[in-house]
């Protein structure tokens, strides 16, 4: 474990202006000793240095310390050019050894140690010990001795320079306008711009004096734009920053290069939540290639020198990483404290320490039923790779998939009824349609009556896991928050277990958590829980509870083949936190010779992990494998691949999407989409609300997490305000006149297209179809259109300014509104606060947010 004294005695040394350099968040200043000072003390030897590293990150979950990052290495570029300049004219910053400079203030004699320009202060020191430091405004108190008099005139002559209203480092009389070096970042660009505006440093916002670029992808290859996310002042200054999207980091040298000249400074590189690029290569199965790609290309780079630092993001979670470099053998810097060390470096106190058990159910029969419903899923997929049935056994193995979530988390016994109702009916249309001459071996008659026997028929294994929740609070005394971490993404289940336990635990928030949003939700350090249990068990999950010191209590509740899977995760884990956490790598990283008096018990920084879990049959053990299980995303893949080489249909009617998070949707072509787009300046409404025949691999689209489509979840949002309430009735009005006058005429849409042609109006029927069923907001010519009803008596002729008004109005509000919404979700997924809307308000924006997300479509397949 790192020797703070030591380090904070190095930072004394190295720069003794980064402990005063204050770093603010959501209104919060920093004050953890290894958010605060540590990590940009690391930041700032890696930048004054003459090596090229590259540097894997990982640290906590904590929304500061990660969200922080970038910002620490864009201060450190610019306090290494600030610094410079300062020396350049000789104003660097001064030490002295003890009796050499002396000064006396209230009648005591005091050794000057530093005399610190950047942050305009001076540190002195007694012979008794103890440093003070004075302000450079208030050395006025002081006498100077003769030894010490020509700091008095250095100082007097930096204050004459020095008149700016608002002191802080970015004001001081002498600025860096060479020997500056800068950043891109690629990143989550709404993300960043919500940080930038919550992020201060020295009680400052950055954009008002470091000039920072966006990058602007156009369409059609055109040349890529920058737009300043700074203040105009700040146009003629050295640019500090460039901040580009995620997925763009392979065209580093097209934006140097695109800058013509203006960022060949550009020295340094973070690539953000590295982590996701790994889950995302793992998922396409390129992860060897797409490394190899990186380390033969950027880091390449780093090693031949054309590129001063190379940061890789990534949380405490996501372990694997290292393996994989190990494996590839690519060398780089690892920087990992291990959990209890940085509880102990930031001195909070615990009433006990963070532990972790791991316990099975241990019932016989939970075992035997979750055996024969993962056997039921084998049967159906093997069958389903002999007879893709038009993607329509799709929709039955989706839902044994989501059984088998219910039954090993929770679920409203209710909506349970209503799923198993659906099941047992899409089972016997599929029967029908396809399997009306046994063909499915009995299968289906099977799951008809594993669904009546051990879940319709049979309370016993109904929640089967929340009695040992509620044994395990009624046997402690708790305050705060309980949170229970499931693969379950039902709203209704999740809404059922919160209510259910809160009856049972009144005096204790309960918060329901899914396993994808644990793992991309920071943790709020100022709330922490008092119990989480984990319901399911996968590497993400484990590896955020392995480094978690936020909740003293973690238990798993698990079957005994997770179990089991988590035993041998949870070894291999603390195996890999020793090799990184050892200080022998944090010093060597911090370029310090670590204390000889520094033992390095590694051990001691881990939390314990505890296992009650029964001896496994061997058939069982032999069968677990690092990937517990496969998952549905992958089945379907191996099916469909399938069904595309055999005689698949010409004509189709049906798209299946599968996303980077291992999840799918299965839709009709005729559903349409919101396409998130990240590095757009605006939101397009019109332009992003996509035809599912339209889109393809890599696009960002939201999704209800039930149901419903997207579009209905927003009318029903911006109907619970009246003044919106009004420009939705009135478009659905024309629209809703419009299907009547087809319908009581009884015309198809080719004749109404000839109708409205006859009245000087062309379009064709599937254009017709989307106005009736609201998938065009605003028609092109609409105007045009509105006459022509008019003509054909289906609107009043009075009503089509109101018409066009609203129409306009409508379109607008959903833009704003969806823009609005989709930020304050990227800004919820990363802990960031998002100041209030002056005209959606928060329940009108919660209504909505709560009930979608955005998934990145990893391959569309046409069936």
């Amino acid at each position: 474990m790192l020797n703070k004294a030591y380090i904070q005695h190095s930072i004394s040394c190295e720069c003794p202006d980064l402990r005063n350099l204050q770093y603010e968040i959501n209104g919060c200043i920093v004050s953890d000793f290894t958010a605060s000072q540590l990590l940009p003390f690391l930041i700032h030897q890696n930048t004054v240095d003459r090596n090229h590293r590259i540097i894997g990150l990982y640290p906590s979950n904590s929304t500061t310390t990660i969200n922080l990052v970038p910002f620490f290495v864009i201060m450190g570029q610019y306090r290494k050019a600030l610094s410079l300049s300062m020396k350049r004219h000789d104003f660097g910053n001064l030490a002295y050894g003890p009796n050499c400079k002396q000064v006396v203030l209230n009648g005591t004699i005091y050794d000057v140690r530093q005399v610190n320009f950047i942050d305009r202060s001076l540190i002195i020191q007694a012979g008794t010990g103890g440093d003070k430091s004075i302000p450079f405004d208030e050395t006025y108190k002081l006498n100077w001795l003769s030894n010490s008099n020509f700091l008095r005139d250095k100082i007097e002559k930096f204050a004459d320079l020095d008149q700016a209203v608002e002191q802080n480092i970015f004001t001081l009389p002498i600025l860096p306008q060479d020997n500056f070096e800068a950043v891109v970042l690629f990143t989550n660009i709404s993300k960043f711009e919500s940080l930038l505006k919550n992020v201060k440093v020295a009680g400052t916002d950055l954009r008002r004096h470091l000039n920072i670029q966006k990058v602007i992808f156009p369409a059609n290859d055109a040349e890529l734009r920058f737009q300043r996310l700074s203040g105009p002042n700040t146009e003629n200054a050295p640019v500090s920053l460039i901040v580009a999207r995620q997925d763009s980091f392979r065209a580093y040298k097209s934006i140097i290069e695109a800058g013509k000249g203006r960022f060949n400074h550009v020295k340094t590189i973070i690539l953000d939540d590295f982590d996701s690029f790994i889950y995302s290569w793992e998922r396409s199965q390129s992860l060897l290639q797409e490394l190899q790609n990186l380390n033969e290309g950027y880091l390449q780079m780093v090693r031949d020198k054309q590129i001063k630092d190379m940061y890789l993001i990534s949380r405490i979670s996501n372990l694997d990483i290292h393996t994989y470099f190990n494996e590839l053998k690519i060398e780089y810097n690892p920087w990992l404290l291990q959990p209890l060390e940085q509880l102990d470096l930031d001195e909070k106190k615990v009433a006990n320490p963070p532990k972790v058990i791991v316990t099975s159910t241990g019932d016989p029969e939970f075992e035997n039923l979750n055996k024969k419903l993962w056997d039921l899923i084998l049967r159906l997929k093997n069958i389903a790779q002999e007879s893709f049935c038009n993607g329509e056994i799709i929709r039955p193995l989706s839902c044994l998939y989501n059984l088998r979530t219910k039954l090993n988390s929770f679920f409203d016994p209710k909506a349970l009824q209503e799923f198993s109702t659906d099941f047992l009916s899409s089972l016997e249309e599929l029967r029908q349609n396809w399997f009306s001459g046994g063909q499915d071996y009995g299968l289906i008659e099977d799951i008809k009556w594993y669904l009546e026997q051990y879940i319709l028929n049979n309370s016993r294994f109904v929640n089967f896991k929340l009695p040992i929740i509620l044994q395990e609070l009624n046997s402690r005394t708790l305050q705060g928050t309980i949170e229970i971490v499931s693969d379950n993404s039902s709203i209704e289940d999740a809404k059922w277990l919160v209510n259910t336990l809160g009856e049972t635990l009144p005096n204790i928030k309960i918060l329901h958590i899914h396993k994808k949003e644990f793992h991309t939700f920071n943790q709020k350090n100022e709330v922490p829980s008092s119990y989480i249990f984990y319901l399911t068990s996968d590497r993400k999950t484990i590896g955020a509870a392995i480094g978690n010191v936020l909740a003293a209590n973690q238990l798993f509740i698990l079957n005994e083949r997770s179990c089991y899977f988590a035993k041998n995760l949870f070894g291999k884990y603390q195996d890999i936190q020793k090799e990184v956490g050892c200080d022998r790598v944090k010093y060597t990283l911090l370029n310090l010779q670590p204390p000889s008096s520094s033992p390095d018990n590694i051990a001691s920084g881990l939390i314990e992990v505890e296992f009650n879990v029964p001896k496994l049959e061997p058939e069982i053990v032999q069968n677990v494998s690092e990937v517990q299980d496969i998952d549905l995303q992958e089945v379907v893949q191996k099916i469909v691949q399938q069904y595309e080489g055999s005689n698949a249909k010409e004509l189709s009617e049906k798209y299946i999407l599968l996303f980077d998070d291992r999840t799918l949707s299965q839709v009709p072509e005729s559903r349409h989409f919101y396409v998130y787009e990240d590095d757009k300046e605006d939101f397009d409404y019109e332009a992003s609300f996509r035809s599912v025949t339209t889109l393809s691999a890599g696009d960002q689209i939201i999704v209800a997490r039930r149901g419903l489509q997207v579009k209905d979840l927003l009318e029903q949002a911006l109907r619970k305000d009246p003044a919106f309430s009004l420009a939705i009735e009135m478009d659905k009005k024309w629209r809703l006149l419009l299907k009547n006058h087809i319908v009581r005429c009884r015309m198809d849409l080719n004749f109404f297209c000839k109708k409205l042609l006859d009245n000087g109006f062309k379009i064709g029927p599937a254009t017709v179809k989307n106005w009736i069923d609201g998938d065009t907001q605003r028609p092109d010519n609409f105007v045009s259109l509105l006459h022509a009803l008019g003509k054909l008596g289906i609107i009043n002729n009075d009503e089509i300014g109101s018409f066009n008004k609203h129409n306009a109005d409508l379109k607008s509000i959903q833009a704003g509104f969806v823009r609005t919404a989709i930020r304050r979700l990227i800004a919820r997924l990363y802990g960031i606060r998002f100041q209030e809307d002056e005209v959606y308000t928060d329940n009108l924006l919660n209504d909505f947010i709560n009930h979608i997300e955005i998934k990145r479509i990893s391959t569309i397949y046409k069936i």
